[in-house]
């Protein structure tokens, strides 16, 4: 029996060698990066809580799976973002593309207002959860023509523990001042929306979102500020005036409509007197007429005599009548 030399060790080879287990870490990051369209070096580490020089390795074990790639395209730090294989091991199912050169400081201010809110202490014992724009997005199957979309969402649970139970926020991150005008139509129109934006979702009896939350760059911080100064407008009530008429109360409205109705009632009363009265006027003419089409139908009269007979008697009909 042969027997291994003393003081070596043959380690057994795994079945699964020369490929990647991914730890809990890597499947966080992995999503991450899909769920965000792409993340930088600087941030990713700080989601996943890790030194810079530690991260290059996670993600170059990433590459090596061809679950990532990585590159830099712009200045500062490098970024990672995924690939078709990545996508389709995340269950994503994202078009897996290098994140667009000019949204990349959005991006990344996005993405930096996450970590942020999900560092908080109220965040994480309300037990929240973040919804991203490309999830919405997922979420509308490729609609077109739906108004302004939000960064993200913030759902919170419906838990006693919770601050805002049952609470669903708007998320936005302004880098740049849009014209005043613009910032308002997207306050208004997020704070007045009562769905969700999948191609099934049913309206609710109030708004979907409590609050609007902000996060702005100086640059636009004096449009925000002005823009949710402004008054919303007052709800309008009743039927919508014409164009360049008055408005039309409540109280107008139904007098018009107890009006309209009213002289409805009128006018069919007054047909049936009218038929009554017309009635009771010709009731001999009526009867005279019935019996002489009885006794000639009797002797057999041709219908041409009896009509003969009838426009006999219409003179004395005229002058009765």
């Amino acid at each position: 029996m042969e027997q291994q030399p003393a003081g070596s060790a043959l380690a057994a080879r795994r079945t699964d060698a020369g490929t990647v287990r991914l730890s809990e870490r890597d499947i966080t990051g992995l999503i991450l990066c899909g769920d965000q369209y792409g993340a930088p070096y600087d941030l990713l580490a700080a989601a996943l809580n890790v030194r810079p020089d530690r991260l290059r390795g996670i993600v170059a074990r990433w590459r090596h799976a061809g679950y990532a790639e990585t590159g830099t395209l712009a200045t500062g730090p490098a970024w990672c973002w995924l690939t078709p294989a990545g996508m389709k091991a995340t269950g994503l199912g994202y078009p897996a593309n290098r994140p667009v050169l000019g949204r990349l400081a959005h991006i990344r201010a996005v993405l930096a207002v996450r970590l942020w809110l999900q560092a908080s202490e109220v965040y994480q014992d309300g037990r929240a959860w973040w919804r991203s724009e490309r999830r919405i997005r997922a979420a509308l199957g490729g609609r077109v023509g739906v108004a302004h979309i939000p960064d993200a969402e913030v759902h919170w649970p419906s838990l006693d523990t919770s601050p805002y139970p049952g609470q669903v926020w708007a998320i936005e991150a302004e880098l740049t001042p849009k014209p005043l005008a613009r910032t308002v139509a997207i306050m208004r129109g997020l704070l007045a929306r009562t769905s969700d934006y999948g191609p099934e979702t049913v309206k609710t009896h109030g708004p979907r979102y409590v609050q609007v939350v902000y996060l702005a760059a100086p640059a636009a911080r004096p449009v925000v500020t002005r823009a949710a100064a402004r008054p919303a407008p007052a709800p309008r009530r009743g039927p919508r005036p014409a164009r360049g008429g008055r408005a039309v109360t409540v109280w107008s409205w139904l007098k018009l409509t107890v009006a309209l109705w009213l002289l409805r009632k009128t006018a069919k009363v007054v047909g049936w007197l009218i038929v009554a009265a017309v009635a009771v006027a010709a009731w001999p003419l009526t009867i005279a007429a019935a019996t002489g089409y009885l006794a000639a139908w009797l002797r057999g009269w041709p219908p041409a005599r009896l009509w003969h007979a009838a426009a006999w008697a219409l003179p004395m009909t005229a002058v009765y009548v």
